[in-house]
C-alpha cells in the first residue's frame, strides 16, 4: 500500500506505461511532470465525491469574524486554512442542520451566531488515505501527465474513464462506512441552499 506521495506518483507512472522514479525531485521529465501536478491532482480528487472522503472529513467550531458580511447574512466565519470544500454546517454532534448558508471565498456566511462545520480538509498524509482515494489520486495525476509524457489523448480518455469508475465505487464504499451522519441531498429553493437530513 502507498505510504507517501512518491508511491502514488509511481502508481500514476505505471498507469501510463512509464518507468518509476526514485524521488519527486529527480531530474527527469517524469519527476518534473509529476511534481508539477501532484498537489493539484490530490486536491481535485479530495473534492470530487458527493459526500466527501471519510478519511478527509473534519469537524470544528468556527470563530466568528468581527467584520459583518456585506449583505444577506448576519454573521461570517473564517474557514480553516485546510478547508478544500464545505460539506455542511452541523450541530455539536456532527449532524447536519437545516439553515441558510453560503461560502464566499474563505468565509462561511450564516445567520447563526455559533457555527460548527463539517468539511473536507487538505489531506496530505498518504498514510491516512483510503485505498480508493490513493487509486483515484494516482489516476487523476496520470490524466494530468499522460499527454506530456506519452502524447496520447486516447490513453488520457481511458484513464479518465477509470477515474470515474473509481469515484463511483468510492462513493458507495464511503457511504457504507457510517450510519446516521449522511448529510443527505442538497436542494436549492430560490437562492436558498438546503441540506436535508435523511
Amino acid at each position: 500500500m502507498a505510504t507517501e506521495a512518491l508511491d502514488i506518483t509511481n502508481l500514476a507512472l505505471y498507469e501510463i506505461g512509464s518507468d518509476k522514479i526514485d524521488a519527486l525531485t529527480d531530474s527527469n521529465d517524469r519527476a518534473r511532470a509529476a511534481n508539477e501536478f501532484y498537489t493539484q491532482a490530490r486536491d481535485e480528487v479530495l473534492v470530487l465525491t458527493r459526500n466527501g472522503w471519510n478519511c478527509a472529513k473534519k469537524r470544528m467550531q468556527l470563530a466568528v469574524d468581527n467584520s459583518e458580511p456585506s449583505f444577506d447574512y448576519n454573521n461570517k466565519f473564517r474557514l480553516p486554512d485546510d478547508c478544500l470544500r464545505v460539506l455542511y454546517p452541523s450541530d455539536t454532534n456532527g449532524q447536519s442542520v437545516r439553515v441558510d448558508w453560503e461560502r464566499r471565498g474563505n468565509y462561511l456566511l450564516i445567520n447563526d451566531s455559533v457555527c460548527y462545520l463539517v468539511y473536507i480538509r487538505q489531506l496530505t498524509d498518504v498514510k491516512e488515505m483510503s485505498p480508493l482515494l490513493i487509486q483515484a489520486i494516482s489516476l487523476q495525476l496520470a490524466s494530468h501527465i499522460v499527454v506530456r509524457l506519452k502524447q496520447s489523448t486516447t490513453l488520457k480518455t481511458s484513464i479518465q474513464k477509470d477515474l470515474a469508475l473509481t469515484i463511483m465505487l468510492a462513493e458507495g464504499t464511503e457511504a457504507s462506512e457510517g450510519f446516521g451522519r449522511d448529510p443527505g441531498s442538497v436542494r436549492r429553493t430560490g437562492k436558498t441552499l438546503w441540506v436535508d437530513e435523511v
